[in-house]
Order: C-alpha cells, then structure tokens, then sequence
C-alpha cells in the first residue's frame, strides 16, 4: 500500500480532495478578472461592486477551510455543474432578476432612452432660449434699470445647466443604436444641432454682461428702441428654424414646403 502511495505522492506534499484544483489557475483567474474590470469602460461604480464580489468568491474558493460549499444533490442541475443552493449562485440570480427588472422599468410604461430624453431637453433649452432673448431685448429696450436684469441672469445660467444635460444624454445613447439599431441618425443630427446651439449659448455671457452693466444714460434709448421691432422680428425667424430643425431632425420628416 505504501509503494502504490509512493507513485501518488511524497511526504510533505500537499494534496487537494479535488485532484482538479490548481492554486495557478486561480491566482491566474483573480489577477485576470480584475485586469478586465480595470480595462473596462464601465462606471467606477461597477468596477468597484464587480471587483468586490469577484474577490470575496475567489478567496472562499481558494481558502482550503472554506471551498465549495456543495447543497444537496437534488439541487444540481445542467448535469451536475451547477447547484442552485450554493451562495454564488443565489447571487448571481437575485442580481440577474434585479437587472431585468431595472431594464423593463425603463420600458414600462413608455421606453426611458438617453436619445428621447437629450430631445425632449433640448426642446425646452431652445423653448427657455427664446425667452431669455425675448426678455433681453424687452429689458434692454426700456428706459431704466430695474430688477429684471437678475431674473434674466438666472434663466441664463438654467439654460446653460440644461444645455450640459443634453450633451451628457446624447454621450449616453450609444448603446441604443449598438444593443437595438435605434436612432443612431437622429442621435447624429441631434448632436450636429447641439454643437451649433453651443454657439448660441456662448453668446449668452455676453448678453449677460449688458444686460447687467447697462445704465440706460447717453443716447441708448432713441438708438435700441427702433431697432426693437427689428429684433423681434429676427428672434421668431430664428426661432422657428430652430424647432423646425430640431423636429426634422427627430422625426426624420420634412415636407416640401418646409425645404
């Protein structure tokens, strides 16, 4: 008996109940799967929930005092690879159901996707940017200073904080048209509108900076307010291309006499 041990194994070396197990392959494993969590492109977030949970089932398997907790037989399935009462795979099933159930609140009752959301904020950012330019002119067309210039000041900087809502949606879209060839050509166009708006936006520190520092003295008065029916006239033009603009670029629809 001692001969047929002697071509098993020698004293002092160490033996594993599974012959199977091997210490490399699972040092390999953990350094391996947190290199692809910090190679990822996921939030830090994620990495850092994954990078836990990995660890904490490794080192159970690894540990010779704990291992693979394996339940009753009768609870093996897919030809006895799986168990379904051992703690790694309950995990793995609550988190997969809470997943799901996260995706489909998302679709019920109407679809939450970046792409919608970046067009209905972009809709009220040009919506609030046809009124501060529409109060800008009525201010700067009166005859005195008053109050309403910092009522003006502060629909400025919420169009502006709006605005960088729409850029972080439109980034966020992608996986609508990788997952589900959605949109992908309205997200394009959206992102050619809110990069031209960026333009428009830009000139709203400088329409901050008059409305704020304008004394209404010397002949500002009898210049500006002639002018005023022209810059109505100029904001409604301006205005109306823009919504169409941004309509045809959602709807992907535009008449002749639109064109």
């Amino acid at each position: 008996h001692e001969q047929e041990l002697a071509h098993i194994c020698h004293a002092g070396q160490v033996m594993y109940e599974d012959a199977n197990y091997s210490p490399t392959v699972c040092s390999l494993n953990a350094i391996g799967v947190l290199l692809l969590f910090l190679l990822s492109n996921s939030e830090i977030n994620t990495i850092k929930f994954g990078m836990s949970w990995h660890f904490y089932f490794i080192e159970q398997f690894m540990d010779p005092k704990v291992g693979r907790k394996i339940g009753p037989e009768e609870l093996f399935i897919f030809g006895g690879l799986i168990n379904v009462d051992e703690y790694w795979f309950c995990v793995l099933a609550t988190s997969a159901l809470g997943c799901i159930l996260a995706i489909l609140a998302t679709f019920i009752p109407r679809p939450l996707f970046n792409a919608r959301q970046a067009y209905t904020d972009m809709s009220s950012v040009v919506n609030s940017l046809d009124d501060v330019w529409l109060e800008a002119i009525r201010y700067m067309c009166g005859k005195h200073k008053s109050a309403e210039r910092y009522h003006i000041e502060t629909r400025i900087e919420a169009t502006m904080t709006a605005a960088r809502t729409v850029s972080s949606n439109l980034d966020a879209s992608w996986y609508e048209y990788r997952l589900f060839f959605l949109r992908e050509n309205k997200r394009r166009q959206l992102r050619q509108i809110t990069d031209n708006l960026k333009d428009v936006l830009s000139v709203l520190h400088i329409v901050n900076s008059a409305v704020l520092q304008e004394d209404f003295t010397g002949h500002h008065i009898d210049f500006i307010q002639p002018m005023q029916p022209l810059m109505q006239a100029v904001l409604e033009e301006s205005s109306a291309l823009m919504q169409v603009c941004l309509a045809s670029a959602w709807t992907q629809k535009l008449d002749d006499e639109t064109r």
